[in-house]
């Protein structure tokens, strides 16, 4: 390939262009360069040739590049590399020296020329894939085959105390040695190991293999086993067919009673797929065949009582139920025993009798504890949490929960774990804890998708569309429902599938296409009624009766209401009926049948608080009040409303909650006018405005537009009924109506002198005076702060009163009225009265806690008697509450001027805070990670996806990779970055002080524990925390951390009680994590809980292409910060880096 001109611009660009930093193809090409004379090095200066250059033929591709650098090998280097290549994983010195003779100038010139690198630990690998794999093969035949032989050898006998950890390698390399013996036994050993690491498509290959050359080995009796096992891996997948294959094999190979537990399995699988007549078929099979193992007779009598079970005739079923129990204490089968009552207790929670169910599965987790099957133990525990479940004991079946995950993660049973995970996801769900639902439907999908469970992924997705859709995040909900039934009809799952359709229903009667909703749920409703889950039926005729009640569909809406809760009923089930009560109470409140209504409503609320379950009690409460205000009772819907509000806030379900303020406040503006006084006195109008205030910033989280509608058309008719508009009250008289009037005054934040005049205006309208003043003490003056006469209007000359008369009532806090201050005797005298020609004057004090702090003066110089005792006593009580909304007044002035000098203070802090919050997003953004290579997009796709949620990650990645930098990018990119963000060096903190550091102490807890402490994670409490290197952690502090990542929950050192925490765990590592839990040295809870999201970081020696890019930037950086005028780089310190 002939260059051009731009591409031989320097020798940094022209390397560059052809090798892409790989240091190989670097020392390779330049080597070529050289050798061509078109490289040369005059006067201590490197330079191109460029007449040569532009005849020259550059390398194509890789192999142009790696078959000459492979000529110059001596035979050393060349018999050291081709054991490298076969080697793979385990290229490294120790077993290097195992098979041949090692000199280290050679390792050290392959080095050099750019064919190896040294990692740590006398590890090595190759500079490029393509040279490996250009050597491997380059190797003879004969010569191959020998090499995996002696290597094979070499490895088994190093590790022979490890060689399951091995026995994939050896299986590879026996095969390549075609030592078809040693090939079977480690093909056994690894697919074993997969199979207990859930790693189940590496284990059926591992199987697949062993089986091909089971025969050929004589091992031709243990092809039954075989076929059985992958039958199992498969069903695992979900692949029927192939499971389905592999069985049949088994029973075309098997001998005696095997067959039995072959049937068996086969039947397992059509019970799976819900093709009951085929899985009773075979069942029934199984019992028939003449054997003397009566486990299996009693599993399989516990099986077709299931299958009847699923047929819908529960009376067969109880039947064989009950005669695998009998069978099993004839025969004390315990397992056996334990797996019937265990059938037994499904078959009563299939007729709705709970306590029966729970009588049986606790018997059934009795006998499975005795002898120690953790299978029965965990799905018993399982069960029993769905029973307190249904029952609306949410708490205690969190708790059955918990601990079968505990059992699971103990016994490292993935696939358990992943089902308590998606158990404790609904039962968040169900409380409104959708953060926390997030998270374990994550973890649990996670898994699922590991082990390939097809059903079950679906089953979470469906999970995960139910959860968003009552968020109202309709695209994410849109998106799980097509993931579930895509995957659900894959495996022909026909009950997933209808309750898909059903949830469909739900979500485009939320979205107001009620024909689309209808459609969808009649689509479920046909597909349920062919099976026999009574409580799915149930469930979707109430959905459609909530749907066609929406469209006015009266008539219809009342059967299909009715159908599903007489099913409830009949099934006893509490929580189904207290749902429907709900329903029927709106359905009879809109047909007018309001005392019916009012019946259910009560009902709904017993039922509701006999099974705790808060969310139905809190939506049954609003229609209660809804019910209450058009029976008249104003104060019971209130009560009942806010009951609603406070159930619903509690549960944090941010939907139901925003739906109860908005027809609360919607109810209530309707009927203004019957609440009167109510609406304006007692605050009524400023709650109902506050509470659609929260409405409204609810729906625009929740992106719930058309309830956002009704919100703004509310508040724009509220705020045309705002307070200060002065309706009039019939049937009140004129004084009252200055009370009602000056408590909106008190209200309202006016300045003080505005405030002084509306008070006074007010005063002499109602006594209908001449004019007033308003005194106030000042120190040890009085002042006239505002002087007013009976048309509103600003008095000049502010002395012309009676200024003895207002401080004797401002000193002794006494009243003063008089009919004729003329003819007064205590009075006449005064010179004021005398001058003004004073007649009929009123002197109230102001109080404020018993204090007198000034007076309210009225008078009236063309008539006597102008104010009567009642106006004194009025007057009294209306000057407390003018006093009221002075001292407001008074309060708010001080407040404002306090917080201009609080700015004025701050002003300079607040411009360093958003600086510094600016400088550290700025800092760790995206755009600060450098690099363009394909491992880097890696890094970016997956921050990508990581920021956008809240679940734990671990970074991997060796030492200096830039672990801590996208620790901070996960931070301050995502939901958390306005909390704090601590970091915790695990290796760099004593183990002694670590646990009082990351948990805090109270006082007293050892000595020099003074006072209580706070630890790094309440610090972070609503942020992140970052553990670098995680593995560092001890076992202790492992367990407790695993405790807060769990439960949410801490305590202190020295504490009694447990803290709740809300923190992110991000952690990073430079080990193998995985490798260390095999080991035992680090938890594989924590690290499930750890690992719900992980990102790698490559090391630089994988992106040579990004150093020049790296280089840039370092120099942009240190160029500025030393301020010098560095430009770039020359080509030969390009070629250098």
């Amino acid at each position: 390939m002939l260059l051009t001109e731009d591409e031989i611009k320097d020798i940094g660009t022209l390397i560059h262009t052809y090798t892409e930093g790989n240091p190989f193809l670097i020392t390779t090409f330049t080597r070529n360069l050289v050798e061509n004379n078109i490289l040369e090095k005059t006067n201590g200066k490197w330079t191109l040739s460029g007449d040569k250059l532009t005849t020259y033929q550059a390398p194509k591709d890789i192999k142009d590049f790696i078959a000459p650098a492979l000529r110059g090998l001596s035979e050393d280097e060349f018999n050291l590399l081709k054991i490298g290549a076969l080697l793979k994983n385990y290229f490294t010195l120790p077993v290097l020296k195992d098979i041949i003779s090692v000199k280290t100038p050679t390792l050290y010139n392959l080095q050099k020329k750019g064919l190896i690198i040294e990692n740590p630990a006398e590890n090595y690998s190759f500079t490029h894939q393509m040279v490996s794999n250009v050597i491997e093969k380059n190797i003879p035949v004969s010569e191959r085959v020998s090499l995996h032989r002696k290597i094979a050898r070499v490895l088994e006998h190093r590790f022979q105390q490890a060689l399951e950890r091995i026995a994939p390698e050896l299986t590879y390399h026996y095969l390549q040695a075609n030592e078809t013996t040693k090939v079977y036994k480690f093909a056994i050993m690894a697919g074993e190991r997969a199979k207990n690491a859930s790693a189940n498509t590496e284990a059926a290959e591992y199987f697949e293999l062993a089986l091909s050359l089971a025969d050929e080995v004589g091992m031709g009796k243990k092809k039954c086993i075989l076929c059985e096992t992958l039958g199992g891996l498969y069903r695992t997948m979900s692949k029927y067919q192939d499971a389905l294959t592999k069985y049949e094999s088994a029973l075309s190979l098997a001998t005696g009673g095997s067959s039995t537990r072959i049937y068996r399995r086969i039947g397992m699988i059509y019970r799976d797929q819900q093709n009951y007549d085929k899985a009773l078929n075979y069942f029934q099979k199984g019992f028939k065949v003449p054997s003397k193992d009566a486990s299996q007779k009693v599993l399989l009598l516990s099986d077709i009582g299931w299958v009847h079970m699923c047929l819908g005739d529960l009376e067969k079923s109880l039947s064989y139920s009950q005669k695998a129990i009998k069978m099993a204490e004839e025969y004390n089968d315990q397992f056996g025993l334990s797996y019937a009552h265990s059938t037994l207790g499904a078959v009563y929670l299939q007729k709705g009798d709970y306590e029966k169910a729970g009588q049986h599965y606790r018997k059934a987790l009795m006998v499975a504890k005795e002898i120690k099957n953790q299978d029965i133990i965990e799905s018993t525990l399982y069960n029993l949490g769905q029973i307190l479940w249904k029952t609306g004991r949410p708490k205690e079946a969190e708790n059955f929960y918990k601990e079968g995950l505990k059992i699971e993660e103990k016994y490292g049973d993935i696939h358990g774990i992943a089902l308590y995970h998606k158990a404790l996801g609904i039962l968040a769900q169900e409380q409104g804890d959708f953060d926390n639902a997030l998270r374990h439907y994550t973890s649990a999908l996670n898994i699922f998708k590991r082990t390939g469970d097809k059903r079950r992924i679906a089953a979470v997705h469906m999970a995960l569309g139910i959860m968003y859709q009552e968020r109202s995040d309709l695209d994410n909900a849109v998106d799980n429902y097509k993931a579930a039934l895509l995957m659900s009809q894959k495996t022909k799952d026909t009950p997933l599938i209808a309750r898909i359709y059903n949830n469909l229903g739900n979500l485009y009667k939320d979205t107001g296409n009620l024909a689309k909703a209808i459609k969808n749920l009649k689509k479920a409703l046909k597909i349920k009624k062919q099976g026999s889950d009574w409580e799915d039926i149930a469930s979707t005729l109430h959905n459609i009766a909530t749907v066609l009640m929406l469209q006015g569909k009266v008539g219809e809406t009342s059967k299909f209401l009715h159908q599903s809760f007489h099913l409830y009923q009949k099934q006893k089930s509490k929580k189904g009926m207290a749902e429907v009560c709900q329903t029927l109470a709106e359905y009879y409140s809109l047909t007018g049948n309001i005392t019916t209504a009012e019946d259910y409503c009560l009902k709904g609320i017993n039922l509701c608080e006999e099974i705790n379950d808060y969310l139905y009690l809190g939506i049954t409460h609003r229609v209660f009040g809804t019910v209450c205000s058009k029976k008249g009772e104003i104060d019971k819907a209130l009560t009942s409303y806010s009951k609603s509000i406070e159930i619903l806030k509690e549960l944090k379900a941010e939907h139901e909650l925003a739906k109860t303020l908005l027809i609360a406040g919607e109810e209530v503006f309707s009927i203004r006018g019957k609440i009167g006084r109510k609406f304006w006195r007692e605050g009524l109008f400023d709650q109902t405005l506050t509470r659609l205030k929260q409405a409204e910033q609810i729906f625009k989280n929740l992106n719930a537009n058309t309830d956002l509608k009704r919100v703004y058309s509310l508040i724009s008719k509220l705020e045309k009924y705002s307070p200060l508009i002065l309706e009039p009250i019939p049937g009140e008289d004129k004084k009252l109506k200055t009370l009602y009037r000056m408590s909106q005054i008190v209200n309202s934040t006016m300045e003080i002198n505005e405030l002084l005049e509306k008070i006074l205006d007010l005063t002499i309208e109602t006594m209908e005076a001449e004019r007033g003043f308003i005194l106030l003490r000042e120190g040890k003056e009085l002042m006239v702060k505002t002087a007013r006469n009976m048309d509103k209007q600003s008095i000049a000359d502010m002395s012309d009163f009676s200024r003895t008369i207002v401080e004797n009532v401002e000193k002794k806090g006494e009243l003063i009225i008089t009919a004729n201050a003329q003819a007064e005797p205590r009075l006449k005298d005064r010179k004021s009265i005398a001058k003004f020609k004073l007649l009929s004057i009123l002197c109230v004090p102001f109080r404020i806690k018993e204090r007198v702090v000034g007076a309210i003066y009225i008078d009236d110089r063309r008539k006597r008697d102008a104010f009567t005792s009642e106006d004194l006593a009025f007057l009294q009580a209306f000057c407390d509450q003018a006093a009221i909304a002075l001292e407001n007044a008074k309060l708010i002035e001080e407040l404002k001027t306090a917080n201009k000098l609080l700015e004025l203070e701050n002003i300079d802090m607040k411009d360093q805070i958003t600086h510094l919050r600016t400088a550290v997003e700025e800092r760790y953004s995206f755009g600060k990670l450098i690099g363009k290579t394909k491992p880097m997009q890696k890094v970016y796709d997956a921050l990508e996806k990581i920021i956008k949620y809240d679940s734990s990650v671990i970074i991997e990645g060796e030492t200096g990779t830039g672990k801590e930098v996208v620790a901070n990018i996960i931070h301050y990119n995502g939901p958390r970055k306005d909390r704090n963000f601590i970091v915790v060096n695990s290796s760099a903190i004593l183990e002694e002080l670590l646990e009082s550091e990351l948990f805090g102490y109270v006082k007293g807890a050892f000595t020099g524990a003074t006072q209580d402490k706070q630890g790094l994670f309440e610090i972070a409490d609503g942020g992140t925390i970052f553990f670098d290197e995680i593995a560092e952690l001890n076992p202790n502090l492992q367990v407790k951390l695993l405790r807060v990542l769990q439960d949410g929950e801490l305590r202190r050192v020295g504490a009694t009680k447990s803290k709740k925490v809300d923190v992110r765990v991000v952690s990073a590592t430079n080990r193998d994590l995985q490798e260390q839990v095999k080991q035992g040295k680090f938890r594989d809870d924590l690290y499930y809980r750890l690992n719900v999201m992980s990102v790698k970081m490559p090391p630089l020696r994988e992106r040579k292409e990004d150093i020049p890019l790296l280089a840039a930037y370092i120099l942009r950086k240190f160029r500025k910060k030393l301020n010098k005028n560095v430009t770039g780089f020359t080509p030969e310190a390009l070629y250098l880096l």
